[in-house]
C-alpha cells in the first residue's frame, strides 16, 4: 500500500498534490477507514481536509452484496489507482519537508475512487469450452457456439481444468493426468495424495496460472481447498470455502482468482459463491432462480460470462441482473457430459 507521501513524490514531476482528498464513491458499496473516522456511503461524495501531520487513515472499500471490488480507479490525482487493496493515506512524515508540507498548505484537491461491478462481471480470457463424457469430447466456441474439434481417449476424470495449453484431469483415486485436448495423449503427472469415497467428490480449478482442488464432502457438507503441484501432482491444503451449507454443482476461477461455486437450490434455483483465492475471503450467496429447471451438472468461466451446462449438453447463461438462469444453446453433439467441463483460450 502506498500512503500518501509516497504518492505526492511520485508525483512531483506532475505538480500535483493535495490537502483535500474527495471520496467518490458510485453504485454497489462504501468507503469505511479502519479508524471509523470516515464512512462515505454509496452514491456520495465526501471531501475530507488535510490540515495537518497527524493524518494518517487507511481506506477500505466494502461491495455490498451482488457486486465485487475491482480496485481504485485509476485518473488524474487520484490516490491507489490499479491497486485492489486497502489505500493507505499519511501525512505523518511530512515534518521536516518543506515542499511537502507546501504540498500540504496547498488548495489542491486529490480523488479516492472505488471502482465496484456486479458479480457477473467475470474477466477471463477463455473462450472455448471443452466438455467431454470421458471417452470422446468437443471444443465449443462460445462466441459463436460451433463445435470446432472433437477429440477422444478412453479414461474416465472426477473431473479436469485446462491450463496452460492442456488439459488436467483428476481420477478418484487423486491420480491427476496431464491431457492433450487435440490428440487426446494422455501422461500420469502424479499423485495428488488425496482420494474421494462415495461420500465426496473432486472439482477443480486454475486461477493466477496455478492449479487447485476442491474436495466437497456430501455428509460433512465442507469444502476443502488444495493448491497441486503441477510437476508432482501432489496437493497441498490451501483453504476452506465455508459460510453456507451446500452441494456444490462445479467450482471454478475467473482471471482475478474468484472462485465461482454453485449449489443445488432443488432446480427450483441454484446459490452462486465466491472465495478469494489470495485472501482466502468468501463473498456473499448470490440466489439465481432456475424457472425452467435445468439440471446443471458443471459450471464454466469465458469472458462472456458465467454459464451451467446440464448433463444433455444444454449450455445456460446466469444473468445477474435479472436473477435468473438462461438457456442460451444446445449443442448438437449428443454426448453427456459426465465429468467434467474445462475452459480455454
Amino acid at each position: 500500500m502506498l500512503g500518501l507521501r509516497l504518492i505526492c513524490i511520485a508525483l512531483i514531476s506532475l505538480a500535483v498534490c493535495a490537502c483535500k482528498v474527495e471520496i467518490i464513491v458510485p453504485e454497489g458499496g462504501r468507503v469505511l477507514t479502519e479508524s471509523g473516522a470516515y464512512n462515505c456511503s454509496e452514491g456520495k461524495t465526501c471531501t475530507i481536509d488535510v490540515v495537518d501531520i497527524f493524518f494518517d487513515e487507511v481506506f477500505q472499500a466494502l461491495p455490498e452484496e451482488g457486486y465485487l471490488f475491482e480496485g481504485w480507479k485509476k485518473r488524474d490525482n487520484g490516490f491507489c489507482g490499479g491497486k485492489d487493496e486497502a489505500c493507505s493515506l499519511s501525512t505523518k512524515d511530512f515534518a521536516g519537508n518543506d515542499l511537502l508540507l507546501a504540498i500540504l498548505e496547498s488548495d489542491e484537491t486529490f480523488f479516492l475512487q472505488p471502482v465496484f461491478s456486479r458479480v457477473d462481471a467475470i474477466r477471463s480470457q477463455a473462450r472455448k469450452l471443452y466438455i467431454s463424457d470421458g471417452i470422446s469430447g468437443i471444443i465449443v466456441d462460445t462466441n459463436k457456439w460451433i463445435e470446432t474439434d472433437t477429440f477422444g481417449f478412453n479414461v474416465n476424470y472426477a473431473d479436469w481444468v485446462y491450463l496452460d495449453g492442456s488439459l488436467y484431469g483428476i481420477r478418484s483415486s487423486g491420480t491427476v493426468y496431464k491431457i492433450n485436448p487435440l490428440t487426446g495423449d494422455v501422461a500420469v503427472v502424479g499423485s495428488s495424495g488425496l482420494s474421494t469415497g462415495s461420500t465426496e467428490r473432486f472439482h477443480m480449478f486454475s486461477a493466477n496460472g496455478k492449479m487447485y482442488i476442491l474436495i466437497e464432502s456430501f455428509i460433512q457438507s465442507t469444502h476443502k481447498i488444495f493448491k497441486v503441484n503441477l510437476e508432482t501432482g501432489f496437493a497441498s491444503f490451501h483453504s476452506d470455502l465455508n459460510g453456507k451449507s451446500f452441494e456444490a454443482i462445479s467450482s471454478r476461477a475467473d482471471t482475478r482468482g474468484l472462485v465461482y461455486a454453485v449449489s443445488d437450490g432443488d432446480n427450483d434455483s441454484y446459490w452462486v459463491n465466491g472465495l478469494d483465492i489470495e485472501s482466502k475471503v468468501t463473498k456473499s450467496w448470490l440466489q439465481i432462480d432456475n424457472p425452467a429447471g435445468y439440471d446443471l451438472r458443471h459450471i464454466a468461466i469465458t469472458k462472456n460470462g458465467l454459464f451451467g451446462i446440464t448433463s444433455g449438453g444444454t449450455i445456460t447463461r446466469f444473468d445477474f441482473e435479472a436473477g435468473e438462469l438462461r438457456g442460451l444453446a444446445a449443442l448438437d453433439n449428443s454426448i453427456a457430459v459426465s465429468f467434467g467441463v474445462a475452459t480455454g483460450p
